[in-house]
């Protein structure tokens, strides 16, 4: 999309850091964020964050993941759950 010169929004960046996640893609997550930071893009936008969260505890950075999560505007049951699920996933769900 960027090459073709598509604005990206924050649908298609929340999209892109699950496949991430899902994929196991930390690097290309990492990069993902990077940019998004740089550009002070959807900085206040949850359901990115959301995503990076997420994104983070799959790919084994649970501390980022937090990191991330505190950074967060403001917080929803999605956001808590994800949070609450990546302790899970790293035997930490106490």
């Amino acid at each position: 999309m960027l090459q073709l010169g598509v604005e990206l929004d924050e649908f298609c960046v929340a999209i892109g850091i699950a496949a991430c996640a899902h994929s196991g893609e930390l690097r290309q997550g990492m990069w993902i964020h990077e940019y998004i930071r740089k550009r002070g893009l959807f900085g206040e936008d949850l359901f990115v964050g959301t995503a990076l969260v997420d994104m983070y505890a799959k790919c084994g950075c649970i501390k980022r993941s937090m990191e991330v999560f505190e950074g967060l505007f403001k917080r929803n049951e999605y956001s808590w759950a994800a949070m609450i699920g990546g302790f899970a996933l790293h035997g930490l769900a106490n």
